[in-house]
């Protein structure tokens, strides 16, 4: 990536909103600050140039995603909460309720052993429960749908949820 980036705003294009990350955000400002007072500024996170760079960086990040999510409040595909309910009313169609996700994962263990009210983790550290009750089969691996303790949409890619908890 190039820095100073061309702008720090979000931008819409047909595949959507986007916006910078905070990182870049933070990167592109220290390259500006460069350019315009000399590469010999010292302006490293403990300095109060560096500091008022990371103040900069994180409101303009968090305005950035403040209006992603006004963006995506237009669409019931994206809205969540009070946008969603008002979006889909002007719409014309019902709002689901919540549902909990499911996943398959496979548990290796010791045939015949039981694994009773099981809970496993995923890399972000969401629950997921097993079935009341599985028993290792004589392969000694057993694919078994797991249930998200919360409610909506929790994304968890192929080998995410990969943590004994309980």
């Amino acid at each position: 990536m190039t820095y100073p980036l061309p702008t720090l705003a979000p931008t819409i294009s047909d595949t959507g909103i986007s916006a910078p990350s905070y990182s870049d955000i933070y990167q592109s400002l220290v390259a500006s600050m460069k350019d315009i007072f000399g590469s010999d500024i010292y302006i490293e996170p403990d300095s109060q140039d560096g500091q008022m760079i990371g103040i900069f960086a994180q409101a303009i990040h968090d305005s950035n995603q403040t209006a992603i999510a006004i963006f995506q409040a237009f669409s019931p595909t994206f809205s969540q909460g009070a946008g969603l309910s008002s979006i889909v009313k002007l719409n014309g169609i019902q709002r689901n309720t919540s549902s909990h996700s499911v996943a398959i994962v496979t548990i290796i263990g010791v045939y015949g052993s039981i694994i009773s009210n099981g809970v496993v983790s995923d890399a972000n550290g969401n629950l997921w429960d097993l079935p009341a009750s599985v028993t290792i089969p004589i392969s000694g691996s057993i694919d078994v749908t797991a249930t998200a303790r919360e409610l909506g949409s929790i994304d968890a890619s192929s080998g995410e949820i990969n943590k004994i908890y309980n």
